[in-house]
């Protein structure tokens, strides 16, 4: 018995088939006791061979998944390939590119790409029609920050596309490819509110598929619904194992 958890005053404690056991000097004494993070479970765990721990950077990418999505269940939101690959679609992206023939190499960043509410609640209605994944809305995808609106001008300047949340908008813009300012248009709207428009934020926006997140989540997910609602079950995302000096993924 590992007697460094549960953390506790009072020390006379034992551990029998019905569970934690105090002794009956303790019995009008009460205790609280707090369980243990996942990711401190396996990093205890670990520990007793030698082994650090640190959460990867997918690992941080796919907690943060987890955390906007209120836990593992929220993960219906992505449980199929088509909504999957709609959401990568609008997700952030970086491009190399040599510029010269000494082999030098440029990164290039490009942010998300804003949609249409049409484009959304028609992804939406095909995962209806299959019939059988759990019914989703839009004001799911908003309420778990995967996406949220805004609005879509273009520069006078350079004619670039901008888009600005609502708290960035405003008469006076700044264009995020030349970086000077421009007037919004206001006479110049587009027709059926065209100019608002969704895109993807936070963990979802991070490119080739938010690292890999989706797929390592929906694996645990289908890990746990094979072991049915009753059984216990930890898990943790990917964690850097560092062992002899010798860094493991």
């Amino acid at each position: 018995m590992d007697r460094s958890w549960p953390n506790q005053g009072i020390n006379e404690l034992a551990c029998g088939r019905e569970g934690w056991v105090f002794l009956q000097d303790h019995k009008s004494e009460n205790e609280f006791v707090s369980f243990i993070k996942h990711e401190d479970a396996f990093s205890s765990w670990f520990k007793k061979f030698g082994i650090d721990t640190r959460c990867s950077e997918a690992g941080r990418i796919a907690k943060q998944v987890i955390d906007s999505l209120g836990g593992i269940n929220g993960l219906y939101l992505f449980n199929d390939k088509e909504s999957i690959q709609f959401i990568n679609k609008h997700a952030s992206s970086t491009r190399k590119r040599t510029i010269n023939s000494s082999g030098d190499v440029i990164e290039e960043d490009f942010i998300g790409r804003s949609s249409f509410i049409d484009d959304w609640q028609a992804m939406i209605k095909r995962r209806k029609s299959n019939g059988s994944y759990r019914l989703a809305e839009l004001s799911h995808y908003i309420r778990c920050n995967v996406i949220k609106v805004g609005i879509e001008s273009e520069c006078d300047h350079c004619g670039a596309k901008n888009w600005h949340s609502l708290d960035e908008v405003s008469y006076d813009l700044r264009c995020l490819r030349c970086l000077k300012h421009y007037k919004f248009p206001q006479g110049n709207l587009r027709q059926h509110n065209k100019n608002w428009k969704y895109r993807v934020i936070g963990p979802f926006a991070v490119p080739d598929y938010a690292q890999g997140a989706y797929a390592s989540l929906l694996t645990i997910k289908f890990f746990i619904n094979m072991m049915g609602h009753d059984t216990p079950k930890s898990y943790s995302t990917a964690l850097e194992l560092v062992c002899e000096n010798k860094n493991r993924n």
